[in-house]
């Protein structure tokens, strides 16, 4: 159904960005020579506000092409 694609593509989104952020964050710690609160107030806390904002606006976009059962071009190499 509609609804539960949208709670899946939402769920899977939030999964992708913590484990992006999380991966991220830690290089850029281990990178710096910082400690994890600071990699965190450094790498991710300035764009989290951003990258919600571009989840909430690609989400219902990315059903209504799932849900139109649009014909992309496919790579027919």
């Amino acid at each position: 159904s509609r609804k539960s694609d949208m709670v899946r593509v939402s769920v899977a989104s939030a999964v992708a960005l913590i484990v992006i952020y999380a991966m991220g964050v830690a290089w850029l710690g281990a990178y710096l020579r910082i400690d994890l609160s600071k990699a965190l107030l450094l790498g991710a806390i300035p764009f989290i506000p951003v990258d919600v904002a571009k989840a909430i606006v690609a989400i219902p976009i990315a059903l209504r092409v799932r849900w139109t059962r649009v014909s992309l071009p496919v790579n027919s190499g």
